[in-house]
C-alpha cells in the first residue's frame, strides 16, 4: 500500500541541457528503465516509441560533432609539416654551400627539384598529402636518395613517407565516414526532436510514479535511480550555466560624441584684416 514517503520521479525533464548531453540524459533513462524490467506493456511501448527518436538524435548530434579521427591527423599532419620544413631547409642551406663541396653538389642538385614543394604545409590535408607524394617520388630517384643520404637526410625522408601515408589512410576513413554522414543525413532538426522526445519521456515519467505509488518495489528501487541521474545532469546544467555567468560581459561601446555646429551662433569669431 503506498505511503506519504513513496518516491516519484522528481519534475525535471534536461529541455535546457544541450543536445548532446540532452540526448546522453535520455539515455541513461532508458537504460535504466529498460534494466528494472517492470512488465508493463504501456511503458514498453513508451520505450519502444522513444529509442527511435533518440537514435534519430544521436545521428544529428554525430553530423554536427567532430571526425572520429580528427587527433590523430591533426597530430600525424604536425608531424609531417616539421618533416617538410627541414627537409626542404636542409637541401636549400646546402645549395648555398661551396660547389666544390660534397654537400653543396648535393644541394645544388636537389634543391631545383625540391624548391616547388617549399611552404607546401600551408596548403588543404588532401592537396599537401599528393604534393608530398610528389616530393618523396624526387627523394626516392637513385640520384634523390643518393643526396639525401649526402645531406644526411635518409631517415627524415623514411618518417615523412610513413606520415604521409597514415595521412592518407586517415583522409580515406574520414571519406568514408563523410559519405555515411551523408546516407544517414534527414530532415530531422534537433528542435523538432526534442519536443517528441520530451512527450514520450513525460509518458514514461507517468508510468513509472505510477507503478511506484501501486507500491512496486523494482518501480520504486528505479524512481531512485532516475532521480540521482536527474540530480546529476542537474548539476551539470548548473555548472554550465555558472560557466557562462563567470564570462566578463563585453565593455559598452561609448557614444560619439557629438559634431560640433557650425551652423552660427557660439562663440566662433570670424578675424578681421586690419586695414592699412
Amino acid at each position: 500500500m503506498a505511503t506519504p514517503t513513496t518516491p516519484t520521479v522528481e519534475q525535471w525533464t534536461g529541455q535546457s541541457l544541450p543536445a548532446a548531453t540532452y540526448l546522453q540524459f535520455q539515455q541513461r533513462v532508458v537504460e535504466l528503465t529498460t534494466a528494472a524490467d517492470l512488465d508493463n506493456a504501456t511503458l514498453e511501448a513508451t520505450l519502444a516509441a522513444l529509442r527511435p527518436l533518440l537514435t534519430r538524435l544521436q545521428r544529428l548530434v554525430r553530423q554536427e560533432g567532430a571526425y572520429t579521427d580528427t587527433p590523430a591527423v591533426q597530430k600525424a599532419d604536425q608531424w609531417r609539416d616539421r618533416l617538410v620544413m627541414m627537409i626542404i631547409d636542409m637541401v636549400e642551406h646546402a645549395s648555398k654551400l661551396p660547389a666544390e663541396s660534397q654537400l653543396g653538389v648535393a644541394g645544388a642538385r636537389l634543391w631545383p627539384q625540391v624548391k616547388p614543394y617549399k611552404k607546401i604545409q600551408k596548403h588543404e590535408l588532401s592537396q599537401e598529402t599528393s604534393e608530398v607524394t610528389g616530393l618523396l617520388r624526387v627523394l626516392a630517384t637513385t640520384q634523390g636518395a643518393a643526396d639525401a643520404q649526402t645531406l644526411g637526410l635518409t631517415q627524415a625522408v623514411t618518417e615523412l613517407g610513413t606520415e604521409n601515408r597514415l595521412l592518407a589512410q586517415l583522409m580515406a576513413q574520414r571519406e568514408a565516414e563523410e559519405v555515411q554522414r551523408r546516407e544517414e543525413k534527414s530532415y530531422d532538426t534537433v528542435t523538432e526532436l526534442r519536443p517528441q522526445i520530451a512527450e514520450q519521456y513525460h509518458n514514461l515519467v507517468i508510468m513509472v510514479n505510477a507503478l511506484s505509488l501501486m507500491g512496486t518495489e523494482a518501480a520504486q528501487t528505479l524512481v531512485l535511480q532516475l532521480n540521482a541521474t536527474i540530480d546529476h545532469y542537474q548539476q551539470i546544467d548548473a555548472n554550465r550555466n555558472k560557466n557562462k555567468g563567470d564570462e566578463p560581459e563585453p565593455e559598452p561601446t561609448p557614444e560619439p560624441e557629438p559634431e560640433p555646429d557650425d551652423q552660427g551662433g557660439g562663440d566662433d569669431v570670424t578675424p578681421v584684416t586690419p586695414v592699412g
